[in-house]
């Protein structure tokens, strides 16, 4: 029964008379049975459609007539349109259904094909007529008598376009044969015997042609497509799909000379024929399908225009996996063009086959990966970023096959398509060459609208790859602790950007899932990956590896624990770590019991301060004060009205630094506040080690407790807020450090405060705190010009 979609379609197109015929098997079965009365005909399948709007329609079916099946073609013409009809009638001999090469359905405008006969493939019916076929066959294969004879399988048939057929001799001898359409057949040719198996790439070998009757001969390749494999055996087609992408890497660098680049214009021309055509099948959707159609013509101006040998149709269907190997199929469209076509035209057809429901979503991101990993094995270029657009380009110009497939409910896959293709536009920007699933990729609170894209900072523009799944997999299968693993063992399944600083570093959250075996229960892992401007980071690696590896030969357990370290991708100028379980200290201070766990931080840090790995810089008292005076200079370029309360601040900061007492210095943080502490029960684990240098030890406690009153400030607009833990934190660490003075913890927070000016204007949610922290300061250092301002300030 035909749906409420396809019937209100034939109410749309009154001129083309025959097109309820050919959209509703029932009907069309009956009508070929009222034709033949004396034939047993039972009602058939519909299993492609070829509609062109206004113009006329084409429909394949597969009958069962007289316990015989057989293909039956029919095409509707616009009522218009007699010249296609006249053509067919010295055809037309209807003696019975079998026997017969057409028939006219004259009020209709209908003309019925009965297989082989074909208006575009005129050598197809000569091949199964014996004499004829042998006439044929013995010119195509001179030195194969055994297979002039040979029967004839039917592999696959578009009716009028293409026709492929195994023939076979006694004894189990085959070879494939193609029959193309006289104008198609030259550069299918030229192709087939053109492009040969190569290092990666197998590809069946051309055995012979005949331009006169539009055949190519091909050896015959016992297997099975991909697709079966997807559904036999995952962990199989994964593997295949793997040394395909090698494969296609191999093609792409090769070098045919008659090959060429089809005008852009071309691909403009598909796109507004696409958009016509959803407009035509279903007009609700017309304004969303213009829209994407305008989007990727948009994008397609301003894409580079690359010319390598491609594929030009690549997907699973043109796989086949033997014994002898993996062989790509079917070169009739190959030309020149951008690798991201094959890739993106791959990934598309997966896209389409999970909204048909022939394969899960769960599978699309492990073959996605894997022919992107095997491509990237062999292919000199990095993975390209324009493979998300090259997807959606295809998934859109695919967007009527659930109607030409003859699909239930293909009005809805269509709307599914259209939505998908949507999303993936929308992602592009953000994801370059990723095609995970959109909820793999977070840019926390930084967007594209943002005056700092992370993904475009030029200082860093590796941040992309390391936001890209498939790029990061086999690198983080190269590390130490992964190793062991085999490709597929390994998924990214989430990437988050958790911290970013322009220019200078970010921080990139992994959700990573390790399964070593098919009926293993997968692990999940958290992984954080630092990224810097700065080069690679062996150093940053190896000094968090040396701590780590100190901290746990001391057993200080609860007291301090640092995460493991795994490894280093010098491509992004990333090394990694573990994520470890807990909070913030940031969060836990602010709830109750914050005062114990303020007194479990001074004994953190006082075991920290003597792990004994040497540092290599050291950090005196004119560094900070260096970095103050670079922090105010730049506050007075965005506040001039601040510069006389600035500068006044500096000076008292400078006095009193010059009256602390020296110390020995120690290794130290140096970056040490309450972000940098993980509390996960009775354990505290401490982080970031970026700073890590010879110092004072009271640098540490101040730049910690001068965080926790400018949070105390911010967060509940009252800088003693947190004055208890504060006190607890100090007065432990004094405790157990009796050659450190408090004058110089409580100076160090001073001059943290007064860094904070600077970095309160440097985020909208904290420009209402500048001023409160210029009088804060001014508080702390005793300067006359406070009373002025304070009130006004801290209201």
């Amino acid at each position: 029964m035909m749906n409420s979609e396809t019937q209100a379609l034939i109410k749309r197109e009154p001129d083309i008379p025959g097109l309820f015929l050919l959209l509703n098997a029932s009907a069309f079965t009956d009508k070929l049975q009222s034709c033949f009365p004396a034939a047993r005909i039972q009602t058939g399948k519909l299993h492609y459609v070829r509609y062109k709007p206004g113009t006329s329609c084409l429909a394949s079916f597969d009958i069962q007539i007289n316990d015989e099946k057989v293909r039956v073609s029919a095409k509707a013409f616009n009522k218009n349109t007699r010249d296609k009809i006249e053509k067919a009638r010295i055809k037309q001999t209807p003696k019975s259904p079998i026997a017969s090469e057409c028939i006219i359905l004259e009020d209709l405008n209908v003309v019925i094909s009965f297989f082989p006969n074909d208006a575009k493939l005129r050598t197809l019916p000569k091949l199964f007529r014996q004499d004829k076929k042998r006439s044929i066959l013995k010119k195509l294969l001179p030195t194969q008598p055994n297979l002039w004879e040979g029967a004839i399988q039917i592999l696959k048939y578009n009716a009028e376009r293409r026709c492929v057929v195994a023939l076979e001799a006694q004894g189990g001898v085959k070879v494939l044969l193609k029959c193309h359409r006289p104008e198609r057949l030259q550069s299918a040719l030229m192709n087939a015997t053109a492009i040969c198996s190569q290092k990666e790439l197998l590809i069946p070998k051309c055995l012979g042609f005949s331009e006169d009757h539009g055949l190519i001969v091909s050896e015959w390749i016992d297997g099975a497509p991909l697709d079966e494999m997807i559904h036999r055996d995952f962990k199989q087609a994964i593997a295949v799909t793997t040394q395909i992408g090698r494969a296609l890497a191999t093609l792409h660098a090769m070098k045919i000379g008659h090959l060429c680049a089809p005008p852009r214009a071309r691909i403009s021309t598909e796109l507004h024929s696409m958009a016509e055509m959803i407009a035509c099948l279903s007009p609700k959707r017309a304004k969303p399908s213009e829209d994407l159609k305008n989007q990727l013509m948009a994008w397609l101006l301003k894409a580079p225009q690359i010319e390598r040998t491609i594929h030009g149709d690549f997907s699973s269907h043109q796989i086949l996996c033997s014994d002898q190997g993996n062989y790509l199929l079917d070169f009739d469209q190959a030309r020149l063009g951008n690798p991201s076509e094959d890739l993106g035209h791959f990934i598309a057809h997966l896209e389409l086959e999970i909204i048909a429901g022939r394969i899960g979503k769960e599978q699309l991101l492990p073959l996605s990966k894997a022919l992107l990993n095997g491509y990237m094995q062999v292919s000199e270029k990095s993975v390209p970023n324009e493979i998300i657009w090259h997807t959606a380009k295809s998934l859109f110009l695919l967007a009527q096959t659930p109607f030409r497939s003859n699909s239930p409910n293909w009005d809805n896959k269509i709307e599914s398509i259209l939505n998908r293709v949507q999303r993936l536009i929308h992602d592009a920007p953000h994801r370059g060459s990723a095609l995970l699933d959109p909820s793999h990729l977070t840019l926390g609170s930084w967007s594209r609208t943002q005056a700092f894209n992370p993904l475009q900072d030029a200082a860093m523009p590796f941040i992309s790859q390391a936001m890209d799944p498939f790029f990061i997999t086999p690198h983080l299968l190269k590390l130490p602790a992964f190793s062991i693993l085999d490709e597929g063992d390994l998924s990214v399944k989430k990437c988050r950007l958790i911290r970013y600083k322009p220019r200078r570093r970010c921080l990139i959250e992994y959700e990573i899932e390790i399964k070593t075996s098919e009926n293993s229960i997968p692990r999940r892992l958290t992984l954080i990956g630092k990224i810097s401007a700065k080069g690679r980071q062996d150093r940053a690696y190896l000094l968090n590896n040396k701590l780590w590896m100190a901290c746990f030969k001391k057993a200080t357990r609860e007291e301090l624990s640092i995460p493991e370290s795994l490894g280093v991708v010098p491509e992004c100028q990333m090394w990694l770590q573990k994520k470890v379980a807990g909070d913030s200290a940031t969060n836990v201070l602010m709830r109750p019991g914050g005062i114990s766990i303020a007194e479990r931080i001074a004994n953190a840090i006082l075991k920290f301060h003597s792990l004994n790995i040497e540092p290599k810089r050291t950090h005196t008292m004119d560094d900070e004060l260096r970095i103050l005076a670079d922090r105010f200079e730049k506050t007075k370029q965005t506040h001039p009205d601040f510069s006389d309360r600035l500068d006044r601040i500096f000076r008292v900061c400078r006095d009193l630094a010059s009256s602390l007492p020296k110390v020995k210095y120690q290794a130290i943080h140096r970056d040490f506040y309450a972000d940098q502490v993980i509390v996960d029960g009775p354990r505290l684990y401490l982080i970031d080690f970026d700073l890590y240098c010879l110092g004072d030890p009271a640098l540490d406690i101040g730049n910690f407790l001068g965080h926790l009153t400018e949070q105390a400030l911010r967060c509940l607009n009252d800088a003693q807020g947190l004055s208890e833990c504060e006190a607890a934190l100090e007065d432990q660490f004094l405790a157990r450090a009796p050659h450190t003075s408090r004058q110089s913890i409580q100076s160090y927070k001073t001059l943290t405060l007064a860094r904070h000016i600077y970095i309160s204007t440097q985020f909208e949610e904290r420009r209402a705190f500048t001023l409160p922290l210029l009088a804060l300061c001014e508080s702390r250092l005793n300067i006359s010009s406070r009373a002025q301002t304070v009130s006004r300030g801290l209201s």
